[in-house]
Parts: structure tokens; sequence; C-alpha cells
């Protein structure tokens, strides 16, 4: 049907040249009109129940506007239409803005032109236009110089040829395929990413149905979400498929092969062409599942297009979705995929992803902001609580741009924001898997730190331990739990990690912000791995005996890169760290009240104002032997044996070990302060342990001690060694 007179003169290219950028239509025209066109019911539709509660003198009207949505890392002078807003101007009958979606049929002039990128390609996801569309994102992202180099910046593969892993599924001419061994082949591949479910173990290889599987048979047991996958190589014309629990021996050798291929995994994500991600994936339909027909809009309507001279050439479609492209897709990060631990690594390292979600499918490379397949770039909201979390980590140059501050606690805070996310998210096998899902962005990270040590020092040591990177381990250590109560549970201690570790615990962790004038007080003097192998460290130079280490566990690996096997030691988590430090007793009170909780927020050199008021109860006073009326510091504390302790008991002697000390005041009035004589408000941040034989010691909390008469008997205390389990 043709435009109604009231949208006539609808054209969205002197729309947007207008100062205000917007036009309107009068509710009194709709009312009056004899008839609508589409777009005139497409409004009034939408809002019926306004336009009924107004009479046909009504002044009323519908303000129109467009958005330009080009992608930010784009070309910002072009004009890219993808939305059209309206609004209703009467506020008490709804004057929230409507967002209605600009898409264009392809090959249309309208498409041709560049300037409206949104398209339309259907409810079918495995249908030619889709998997067209996903060739083109494809061949573009290929082509940003970002996407080209790996999470750490360090060196850059062409994923359509990199080395093949060691196993891929192989696809057949026809539709048969194979498990096959790549050798040292070289080629293109996808991978991916998918929660375990139930139905898994039952579609894993083992060595019982391997040799069957090398010559295409022993299938049978294929979850939906596998052969959807296989399928999306298929019509992609990619030979070669990588997922995990195929390609991987899972059981019958005694997790020899896993604990060969495990640590590989990172370089099998970020080398591959690109990463399927299975988001709402079911057991009976898989992922490429055909939506319902309305599952994205219920009514599609055509308006002319005019192009940048006013001339009519053809039409583009409007229509009114029916679910926010962006927030579904953020959700998909906040409460889907993303709360699993290898899932998450999977996440981080893949160039490529592929999201195939039940109302839309997502293209999301490591340079630009996600697409959808209607060509719209997705925008995360603040009040998504996505939006900070996206710029530190998925746009993953980030970690790049941190290498080149040179400055220690700069070059870690990445490190730490990977971490306070990984801890919050679950593994089906924790005890095996904690410190190995996350060893892949560890790799990763040593990259970025070896490329900013080039220009910093080479006196700096790498080595990372359970975790934990030991060049800045004085600050790693002072790790806090977010929920205490929830460590009371058996099932969140990880027996196979040290207590020191935040590994040692299935919970959220975090870390108070780094102050900046801080100095070490504790020396960290060897390690010790639960094989009983000894590590010296000498000073700030590197650990010695790490090519020990490698010959111990070496991880080669087909792709001629040296990062997988230089982190190779990392799975040899030690068991002991030794330091030379000074301990002294002290006791642990009642906790915090408010009153205490405002007295301890006002010390000077301290983060503690950033923890909310509710958590109080997390906290206890420390107080002094000598002084036990005086509140000397504050702690927070884990271990379910301490907790029953502090539960039992008005106060509980524990052993502090002073780790490092923080300066309460600027530098300039350091300065001041100095010269007239005057003392420096200094915190003293503590680890509290309990022993566990001669010289051994393990964490039972951390915590800051700021009275300076126990900072005192604390710093009298003599130094010894101390072996930290």
């Amino acid at each position: 049907m043709p435009l109604c007179q009231s949208c006539a003169s609808f054209d969205l290219y002197s729309l947007w040249r207008r100062p205000s950028g917007s036009v309107c239509l009068r509710l009194s025209d709709l009312l009056n009109a004899r008839s609508h066109c589409d777009f005139c019911s497409l409004l009034c539709d939408h809002f019926a129940s306004q336009i009924a509660s107004l009479t046909q003198n009504s002044q009323c009207r519908i303000w129109l506007s467009l958005r330009n949505t080009a992608d930010s890392m784009g070309d910002g002078s072009r004009y890219e239409f993808s939305r059209l807003t309206a609004t209703f101007t009467k506020e008490e009958f709804g004057g929230y803005p409507v967002q209605l979606c600009l898409v264009a049929s392809q090959g249309s002039p309208a498409a041709k032109s560049g300037h409206f990128v949104g398209r339309y390609l259907g409810s079918d996801p495995k249908s030619p236009h889709h998997f067209a569309a996903i060739r083109t994102w494809l061949d573009g992202c290929l082509n940003h110089p970002a996407c080209e180099i790996h999470l750490s910046g360090s060196r850059s593969i062409d994923p359509r040829n990199s080395p093949l892993p060691t196993r891929c599924v192989e696809l057949i001419e026809g539709r048969t395929f194979q498990l096959s061994e790549t050798g040292n082949k070289v080629g293109s591949y996808i991978t991916l990413t998918h929660r375990w479910n139930e139905e898994t173990p039952a579609a894993s290889t083992t060595m019982s149905n391997l040799e069957e599987r090398r010559i295409g048979r022993g299938w049978e047991t294929l979850t939906k979400t596998f052969l959807d996958t296989i399928e999306v190589a298929r019509r992609m014309r990619i030979q070669y498929v990588w997922i995990d629990s195929i390609c991987i021996v899972q059981s019958g050798d005694d997790q020899k092969d896993w604990n060969l291929e495990a640590s590989k995994m990172a370089v099998y994500y970020r080398n591959s062409l690109m990463t399927v991600a299975a988001v709402d994936a079911s057991k009976e339909d898989g992922f490429l599942l055909a939506r319902a027909k309305d599952a994205m809009f219920k009514r599609l309507v055509r308006l002319p297009y005019f192009d940048v001279a006013s001339v009519p050439k053809g039409h583009i479609f409007v229509y009114i979705p029916e679910f926010d492209a962006s927030k579904s897709h953020y959700d998909t990060y906040n409460r889907g995929l993303l709360t699993r631990g290898w899932v998450f690594q999977e996440w981080l390292l893949s160039r490529r992803i592929l999201y195939f979600a039940k109302n839309q499918l997502v293209f999301e490379c490591q340079s630009r902001r996600p697409k959808n397949e209607n060509n719209e770039v997705l925008f995360a909201e603040e009040s998504s609580g996505f939006s900070t979390y996206q710029s530190v980590l998925k746009m993953k140059y980030a970690i790049r741009e941190e290498s080149q501050k040179g400055v220690v606690p700069d070059r870690f805070s990445t490190w730490y924001t990977i971490v306070e996310k990984y801890s919050q998210q679950t593994l089906t096998f924790p005890e095996k898997d904690y410190v190995v899902a996350i060893s892949g962005l560890a790799q990763e990270f040593r990259n970025t730190l070896a490329s900013a040590n080039e220009r910093v020092s080479a006196n700096v040591s790498l080595e990372y331990v359970s975790g934990l990177w030991l060049e800045d381990i004085h600050y790693g250590l002072l790790w806090h739990l977010k929920d205490r109560v929830a460590a009371e549970d058996a099932k969140a201690q990880v027996s196979t990690a040290s207590s020191w570790s935040w590994c040692s615990l299935l919970l959220p962790i975090f870390w108070l912000p780094r102050r900046a004038r801080t100095r070490n007080e504790m020396q960290v003097i060897g390690l010790k791995t639960t094989e009983g192998h000894m590590l010296s460290v000498d000073g700030n130079s590197p650990v010695r005996g790490v090519q020990y280490l490698r010959e111990l566990a070496p991880q080669q690996d087909n792709s001629g890169e040296s990062d997988t096997e230089d982190m190779g030691w990392s799975r040899l988590a030690p068991g002991s760290l030794l330091v030379r430090g000074r301990l002294t007793p002290v006791y642990i009170g009642t906790n915090l009240s408010t009153k205490d909780l405002r007295l301890v927020a006002n010390v000077p050199g301290h983060s503690f104002h950033t923890v909310p008021a509710d958590s109080s109860k997390a906290w206890r006073i420390v107080v002094s032997p000598q002084e036990t009326g005086i509140i000397a510091g504050y702690g927070s504390f884990e271990r379910p044996q301490i907790q029953k302790q502090l539960c039992r008991y008005e106060t509980t002697v524990v052993l502090a070990l002073h780790i490092s000390s923080t300066d309460g005041v600027g530098l300039v009035t350091a300065v001041l302060a100095r010269v007239l004589g005057l003392e420096i408000p200094v915190v003293y941040n503590v680890l509290f342990l309990e022993p566990q034989g001669r010289g051994k010691y393990s964490r039972l909390g951390v915590g800051s001690i700021f009275d300076t008469r126990l900072q005192g008997i604390l710093k009298a205390a003599g130094e010894e060694v101390i072996e930290l389990v």
C-alpha cells in the first residue's frame, strides 16, 4: 500500500539533513485519515492504548528521528542507517521511544548504496542467505589488522593456513566424516565452545571407540549440537572441526592424552578460523533449528527509498523488533554461556566467534563490536553491568595496551580483572580443571609481560605459580573472598591447591584497589612443587631451574610456537611458597560494628572504604595481645576451621605475616612530613596463618594492621624462613 498523505513526503535523507534530525506525524491526521498506510498502521497498532484515550482534536504527535549506527571503529563520516526512533509526545500516555529497524533487500538499490546496513535474511539459520552473510563477515574480519594477531599481540598466524590440532573431525566428500590424526599438516578449521551436559560423556571419544572413529564409524552417540557444528563447517566448505570431547581422548588411557592436549587448547582456539558458540542449543534440536515465524517481528512494512538526490529508487523495509537485540546478546554473557570456566577462556582467546542464539545470529571479532545477522551493531548499556567488562576484556587489545605502560602494577591490572571474572565461573571437574582452564590466558599474558620486559628490565621474573605471578606476588597474595559464609561448604575447597592461592577455593574473589606507595616487606626465596622439586629465587632475578621444569614436563605442540612449551611447567603447581619474613601473634575479635567500620574507613593508607558497608559482618577486629582494648586493624577469614573458632570464642589467636607496607599519604605530603619530622601513617598488609608443623603454615585470611604499637612489635620480630602450604 502506498504511503498515506501524512507520510507521503517521508524521506530519510532529508530527515537526516534537518537541523532537528526529526519529523512528526500529527495524531489528528492519523485519526482523521480514511485509510492508513502500512507504516501508519504499524505505529497506530503499537500506540493503540494511548491513541484510544485521546480525542480527534488532540495536537499530539509521533516524532520520528533517524539514528546513525555506524560501527565506531569504521568510517564515521558515512551515513549508515539501521534504526528509526518513534516517540509519542504525551508522557502520560507513554512518551518512551520505540526502536524501528530499517532493513534493505539483498541486491536492492538501498543495499548497494551502502547507507542501509540492515538486512533481513529470514528465520532459517541454515539458509543460503545466512551463510552468505557469514562468509561476508568472515572475509571482512580476515582483513582487520587487529584480528590478525593474538590476544597478547605477540605474533600473527594466518587462520586459513595454520597448524592443525593433533586430531580433528575431517569432513569427507558426501556427508561422511572421520577422526583424523593431522600430523604436521596445516589448513583451516573451526572450533566449538559449548556447555557440557549429561549427554556429552556418552558422545566423547574414548580408547574403546577411538579406532572406530578413525575409520568413520562409531558416531551414533554424537549430540545434535556436534552434528550441527559439523554441518556449519560443511556449508562453509571448511574441512576440519575441533571439538574438545571428540578430539581429545577422555578416558581409558589414565588421562595421558588429556594431560597432553589440555595445555594446547589455548593455541587451538586462537588459531582457528572461527569459533562456533552454541548459545541456546537444545538436546533435541541443536542450534540450527528454524525460528518461529514471528520471533523477530510481527509485521514487515515497506517504505519508499530515496537516494541522496531525493530520487525514488525502490524500497526499504521497517519493523518493530520483538526483542532488544543488544540486551539479548549481552544476556548471553551474564547468565548463559559464559558461566563456565572453560568457555570463558575459549571466548577470550578466540579471534572470531559466531553465536547461534535462539533469536539471532551474532558475529564477533576481537577488534569490532558484535553485529547480528541484520548487520546491526550491538551496544552494551551501562545498566547491563557488561560495558566495563567488555572494554577491559573483550576488546582484546586492552591487554596489549597494558603491556605498553611498562609499570608493574598497571601491567598486572588486567590479569586480576580476568581472574576475578574467572572465579565466578563453574566447572564440571574443578579439582582437575581449575588451574588448567585458565592456563591458556596465562600463556598469552606471559607473552605480554615478556614483550613489556624487553623495554623495562631483563631481570624481572615472569614465573606463574598457581594463578599468580611471582613478579607481583606481594599484591597477588592479598586476595579477598566475596562470600565468606559460602567458604564453609566443603565443596568449595580444592584439596589439590595450596592455601595461599585463590585456586584453593571455588568461590568469587577480588582484590582491594592497589595503593601507589607500597613497599614489599617479605622476600620470596623458593618454591617447592608437589613432586618435591625445589626451586630457588635470587632477589629479583628469574626463578632458577625453569629449564629443568620444562624438561620434566615438556609440552611440545605442532604449531612451532614456544609459548605452550614455556607455560607447560605451570601445571606443576607448587605445593609450597618459601618466604623470609616476620611473624607475630595477634588476637582476632568480634565483627566490625557500624561505628568500627566508619573508624577503619577513615584510616589513611588503605582501601577499606571500597568495601560495602553491609558486608561488615565479614570483617573482624584485630587487636594486639598487649593492648586488647584498642582496634589495631581488621581482617577477613575464609577457612572453615577459623570460621568455627571465631563463632565459638570471643577472641582467637592467629599469626600475622607482614607482606607489604603502604603509606597513608601522597608523595607531596610525605616529603613535607619528612622535612618537618612528622610521622607518616603506614598500613601493614598481612596474611593470617595457622601452624601446620615445623616451619609450615597455611593461610586463614588476609587483612591490615594500622596501630603503631602492634606495628612496632611486628617490626621488632626477627625474620624467619616460612613455608606457606
